[in-house]
């Protein structure tokens, strides 16, 4: 028996009950030696598969004997099996920037992997920006970003089953935001996806406002008495954050 398997299998077992069998990453050759008439041999192979494999595969295994055959059309039988590529992508979502504070820039990190076990094809990072947050910036190791202030957009193209991307998104901190801010991104492909529970990451940051507060204050260099003076106070705010409740006193 001879089985030369298809580009994009590999062999990586054979076994037979009759005879013995040899093989290579490509083929398979058995030796039943004698088979008695209505005898079966039963011979199993393992492959496995590429990646990037999709579409139909067509496998055809070929017995001969030196015995004349009297009917040869049936001497070979062909496999033909749908390959449905399937991924489990994931993305993990970290905050560089610490602490985060109000006027100021924040940076995230991100990380898309491919799980497998196919290659992921049209790959796609899409991290919406909550509200008070800018994006200016965003990189990445493979393909590429579009920034808007609201969304940002990273096509990573084809990533190979156990392969990643990484992506850096800058973005402008309002100064009057309070609380917390929360942001996700989400990734996605144009394969099959096996788990959709980790597509999606998100961080939850506690804002610690920062305000520099100064206050001038003038009046004349002399005075009579009896006279009425007049002082004058200035007070500023240098940022970075909006100052709340801010009071006076003299």
């Amino acid at each position: 028996v001879l089985d030369s398997v298809p580009t994009g299998l590999t062999v990586t077992a054979v076994a037979s009950d009759r005879g013995t069998c040899a093989s290579t990453p490509t083929s398979i050759t058995c030796d039943i030696t004698t088979l008695a008439t209505g005898g079966v041999a039963t011979i199993t192979i393992d492959v496995d598969t590429a990646a990037d494999l999709s579409g139909d595969v067509s496998n055809t295994a070929t017995v001969s004997s030196t015995t004349t055959d009297p009917n040869l059309a049936n001497n070979s039988a062909t496999a033909v099996n749908s390959a449905d590529p399937a991924v489990d992508l994931t993305v993990a979502k970290t905050t560089r920037t610490s602490p985060v504070v109000p006027g100021r820039q924040v940076v995230y990190d991100l990380l898309v992997t491919n799980v497998g076990p196919s290659d992921a094809v049209a790959v796609e990072l899409v991290d919406v920006m909550p509200a008070g947050v800018s994006a200016t910036s965003a990189t990445t190791d493979r393909g590429s970003c579009a920034v808007t202030a609201s969304v940002v957009t990273c096509a990573l193209g084809l990533v190979p089953n156990g392969g990643d991307a990484t992506i850096s998104i800058t973005a402008d901190l309002a100064p009057e935001l309070l609380g917390i801010v929360a942001n996700t991104a989400t990734v996605s492909s144009a394969t099959d996806e096996l788990d959709s529970t980790n597509n999606s990451d998100s961080v939850v940051d506690p804002l610690a406002p920062a305000a520099d507060l100064a206050v001038t204050k003038t009046g004349p260099a002399t005075a009579t008495g009896g006279d009425t003076i007049t002082y004058q106070l200035t007070v500023s705010n240098a940022g970075p954050s909006t100052a709340r409740d801010v009071v006076l006193s003299d």
